[in-house]
């Protein structure tokens, strides 16, 4: 008995000394693992940072049809523009004026078809809103779906809808003769 018992004793021994070997390496691994996922969500964040910071100064949009300050006739106008946007890139271009919403989805016209928003136009009618006399803020905003976020940018242009636009306002000015100059349309 004494012999099974000192057995006994010196297998508990290394049983206990192989368990706690095994216990730190598992715990090691274990440190190493968590290690190197910290450094991997820390290089993921930074990358989708630095993408994010690129691709945003890439992004642009511009209203092409018009100036700022411009007399366009009241009612029913088309705007066209150009933006970074191409057949492959995932965005979309939308309009809207005086900050009626919801925007409203342009035209594309680019040559790489239907998704090609790298030329766009876009027609106020009836269905949103007509182009009204005085001023008009025209917005063009293009908007990418992206990770980690999405990306976006707006243009806009102030236009001055009249009745008489453009040059048969000049003419009508100038015919009238009397040395008085007035933007509005003569009262009749």
């Amino acid at each position: 008995m004494v012999i099974y018992c000192q057995l006994f004793n010196s297998n508990v021994s290394s049983l206990k000394k192989r368990s706690s070997s095994s216990f730190y390496k598992t715990l090691r691994a274990i440190s190493a693992l968590v290690t190197l996922s910290i450094i991997i969500l820390a290089f993921a964040t930074l990358t989708n940072t630095v993408t994010y910071a690129q691709l945003q100064n890439t992004l642009g949009i511009k209203i092409t049809s018009h100036e700022q300050g411009q007399d366009v006739p009241v009612g029913e106008l088309t705007i066209s523009g150009t933006s970074t946007d191409n057949a492959t890139s995932d965005c979309t271009v939308y309009a809207d004026v005086n900050d009626i919403k919801p925007f409203q989805k342009a035209i594309a016209t680019g040559p790489g078809g239907l998704n090609d928003y790298s030329t766009w136009n876009f027609t106020y009618t009836q269905n949103y809103h007509l182009i009204v006399n005085g001023t008009n803020e025209l917005t063009s905003k293009l908007s990418c779906v992206s990770s980690p976020t999405n990306l976006t940018k707006w243009n806009s242009v102030v236009v001055v809808g009249s009745a008489v636009a453009g040059g048969a306002r000049e003419e009508q000015q100038n015919s009238r003769g009397d040395g008085v100059s007035s933007s509005l349309p003569p009262v009749l």
